[in-house]
């Protein structure tokens, strides 16, 4: 009992902090009057960003974006909530963020552009790294204006500087970035007196077991 009592303590700890940055990883964003998934070559119906994409601004190209979209692939210029990707699905979700940074322009010349999304909130207290996913490497991230990451893949990054204040954070997307975007979310490493307690569980644990033999 009072190894339960104390894991149960520390397993918010453990597993990972929450702060009040809302839909890191996307997947509050259900599609509305969608049934299913709109396959490739189908006209794709544009949504209000604050439908598929809540709590996050996005900007293309310098300006707001009006219209972002569901469906099963990568739209042309555009941002799209993609359901049941391979990267989704590789981290036990349903959404990933698909992300394309260029589109035909005049006279059949590819055009090229930058997609950000940014969002404001408190990183959580005891907050040590943020995780995110991606397949093509043309991002950077930034916190509160200052560069903390950029052009990696899967990566885990220090945010501990950053801890327990309200900052925000902006994600871009170079020219012609064409690929999916996730984000796993903040997670802590457990304070020296926390993993004192649980050592001490694990103690207590050992000697009932023993005592009990």
């Amino acid at each position: 009992m009072i190894f339960k009592t104390l894991f149960l303590q520390l397993l918010p700890t453990l597993v990972a902090a929450a702060g009040d940055f809302q839909n890191l990883s996307f997947e509050d964003g259900l599609p509305l009057n969608l049934h299913t998934v709109i396959s490739e070559g189908v006209s794709v119906p544009a949504r209000d960003p604050k439908d598929l994409i809540p709590h996050w601004s996005i900007t293309i190209d310098g300006a707001n974006a009006v219209n972002v979209y569901y469906a099963n692939f990568l739209v042309e210029g555009g941002v799209t909530l993609r359901e049941n990707t391979p990267l989704a699905q590789q981290f036990d979700g349903l959404y990933s963020l698909g992300v394309w940074g260029a589109r035909e322009g005049i006279n059949g010349n590819r055009v090229s552009f930058p997609i950000s999304i940014s969002q404001t909130g408190t990183i959580p207290i005891n907050a040590q790294r943020l995780t995110i996913h991606a397949y093509v490497t043309d991002y950077e991230v930034k916190i509160d204006g200052q560069l903390v990451q950029s052009d990696s893949t899967h990566t885990s990054f220090d945010v501990s500087p950053f801890a327990g204040r309200e900052v925000a954070l902006e994600i871009t997307f170079k020219s012609g970035y064409a690929g999916d975007f996730e984000i796993h979310g903040f997670t802590s490493v457990p304070e020296p007196s926390e993993m004192a307690m649980l050592g001490t569980g694990l103690i207590v644990l050992g000697w009932q077991v023993w005592r009990r033999r």
